[in-house]
């Protein structure tokens, strides 16, 4: 099984979400396989680390529609950016809104993910969304990340 992390940054206007690259140069959220004995959560905060270099807490688990039912999606509040991390020779890192992610190169269950967040009818992105939306800024937090690692 594998686990992902749709990892979050609050902002002054809206959240910013953590999207690396895949091999085919693609943006996508970080995921990678759960180890042996290993719980879900942990799994996904670990390669959220060892891809991004993101340390964050789980907020809630994400269930995704049945496209890839494999996949464990967990929302990630992000706490702490490093500037250097395990993959960071192999993999681009940024931070972008919903919407700028709409006008990249994703993989096609990126794309899917965010248009459902996106989507105003659908109960669960909606809820999501604005939960993520209205919380409560850190501004401490937030000057504290490098802004040449947001884009």
């Amino acid at each position: 099984m594998k686990v992902a992390s749709i990892a979050y940054l609050k902002t002054e206007t809206e959240p910013r979400f953590c999207l690396i690259t895949n091999k085919q140069n693609l943006f996508t959220f970080p995921k990678g396989n759960v180890r042996k004995d290993e719980k879900l959560t942990t799994a996904a905060l670990r390669e959220l680390y060892e891809e991004a270099g993101v340390y964050g807490k789980i907020k809630t688990r994400y269930s995704l529609f049945s496209n890839k039912p494999e996949i464990l999606y967990f929302f990630v509040k992000i706490e702490k950016v490093k500037k250097r991390w395990p993959e960071e020779k192999y993999r681009t890192r940024c931070f972008l809104t919903l919407h700028e992610i709409l006008l990249i190169e994703t993989n096609v269950y990126t794309k899917k993910i965010v248009k459902e967040l996106l989507n105003p009818y659908s109960n669960k992105g909606l809820k999501t969304y604005s939960q993520i939306n209205n919380l409560k800024i850190n501004s401490d937090f937030v000057s504290g990340i490098n802004p040449g690692n947001l884009i």
